[in-house]
């Protein structure tokens, strides 16, 4: 899969649950890179 389809997925994963909670700065920027981190792990990534 292509990193940039993960990004997209991530995007729209994580925009979904910070548009019904409220989520510091901290808290939104680690949900991106835990997000990331598992569809990637599920799916892998080649580059």
């Amino acid at each position: 899969m292509d990193k940039r389809i993960l990004v997209e997925l991530t995007t729209e994963i994580v925009s979904a649950h910070a548009s019904v909670n409220e989520m510091s700065r901290e808290e939104l920027l680690d949900e991106i890179q835990d997000v990331f981190r598992k569809l990637n792990a599920l799916v892998g990534v080649e580059g």
